[in-house]
């Protein structure tokens, strides 16, 4: 995809209300897309997989096996979680993330809490405080062939 064309459905997402978050159903499965980049999605999907969900993760979106009307609940359910259980220090963000040079020279302690420090817990609070509605979006509207072109 161009750069262009990702401009262009970001142009298309930001004309839903805002507080909403559009979601798509994809055969069995919802997509979600938070915006957030692969690093907090992975945390979120590691605390979504913690209550028994099935879900991958996105730059942009989540791809979870479950009832989209729970939704709402399982997200805020993870990001509490986050915030009690930081994931980072298990997920290896230096796989997603530069976390410099001298990362390596690190003892496995200061790694952990180098690998923690990531999580702005904050932010992620604030990102989920922000979503008012779920808004599913068709898959034959315009705007739904072009989130599925970023699942891809």
């Amino acid at each position: 995809m161009d750069i262009a064309s990702f401009y262009k459905i970001a142009d298309d997402v930001q004309s839903l209300e805002k507080g909403a978050s559009a979601t798509l159903e994809i055969g069995e499965s919802v997509v979600i897309w938070t915006w957030l980049g692969k690093l907090i999605n992975s945390v979120l999907g590691t605390c979504l997989r913690k209550r028994g969900c099935v879900v991958s993760e996105g730059s942009f979106h989540l791809v979870l096996a479950c009832d989209e009307s729970g939704l709402m609940g399982l997200i805020r359910d993870a990001v509490k979680d986050a915030e009690a259980n930081n994931p980072l220090s298990k997920l290896k963000p230096e796989k997603m993330v530069d976390l410099g040079p001298h990362f390596r020279h690190l003892s496995t302690s200061q790694q952990s809490k180098a690998r923690e420090d990531w999580l702005d817990i904050q932010f992620l609070r604030t990102w989920f405080d922000g979503i008012s509605e779920i808004r599913r979006v068709p898959a034959e509207h315009s705007l739904g062939a072009e989130l599925i072109s970023l699942t891809r």
